[in-house]
């Protein structure tokens, strides 16, 4: 990953999120004061595509 100087844009690898959303509404679920989106780890980013490591059961 470059060690511990290494800068953001310089690591090769990063997490991607996504938004939570409600399964019976569809809304972007938000946190307790609604003033923002809840996000998930849904994977890894390397070279410029998403890599997909977390599944939920049903999806």
């Amino acid at each position: 990953m470059g060690g511990v100087f290494a800068r953001r844009n310089q690591q090769p690898i990063k997490l991607t999120y996504d938004v939570s959303e409600n399964s019976e509404t569809g809304e972007c679920k938000s946190n307790k004061y609604g003033d923002g989106f809840i996000k998930t780890v849904k994977g890894i980013m390397y070279q410029g595509q998403k890599i997909m490591t977390r599944f939920l059961v049903g999806e």
